[in-house]
């Protein structure tokens, strides 16, 4: 038995717990614990919906290909020579796949593999000299789309924009 500075031995503490986590289907995610001891051995047993999983002995829990099935509350169990303490339930969700809708202009060119072409936009077409290059690039593909992702028309905060395609000789 290992004592710590205060010369008494007590039950493990956990310092920080698991947390609630988004997992995608086929996909990995982590659960940690990090502790306090001052007793040795310490030993951890990781339990899904208060079962314990097998093998799951470690600080931290990783599973892999995750299925709809890995979906529910995942805890830990830490042990020392003293006793055991059982971290508050964290909840594992499994989605198909993420998502996200945004309002991005999305322009879809038509051109040849291998030109290099420049993306410009402007807010006033009466001034022929405020154009502003977004970006330039080379068509990969005979149809091609680029999302103007500086700006996101669910915001509220966005100015009519005017796009054009140029040449980059």
């Amino acid at each position: 038995m290992r004592m710590g500075g205060s010369g008494k031995c007590g039950l493990p503490v956990i310092l920080s717990g698991p947390q609630n986590q988004v997992g995608y289907w086929g996909g990995t995610v982590t659960f940690q614990t990090r502790i306090s001891t001052n007793a040795v051995p310490v030993s951890y047993q990781w339990n899904f919906n208060g079962t314990p999983v097998a093998s799951a002995t470690n600080a931290s829990l990783v599973l892999t290909n995750l299925g709809f099935s890995s979906g529910g509350n995942y805890s830990v169990v830490v042990s020392d020579i003293v006793g055991s303490v059982t971290s508050s339930p964290a909840l594992l969700l499994v989605n198909p796949a993420g998502t996200s809708i945004s309002f991005t202009p999305t322009l879809t060119i038509t051109g040849t593999v291998g030109k290099s072409i420049g993306i410009q936009y402007t807010t006033n077409l009466n001034d022929t000299n405020a154009w502003t290059t977004l970006t330039n690039f080379t068509l990969t593909q005979p149809v091609q789309l680029w999302f103007d992702t500086t700006v996101n028309a669910s915001s509220g905060n966005y100015a009519r924009r005017f796009y054009r395609v140029v040449a980059i000789p």
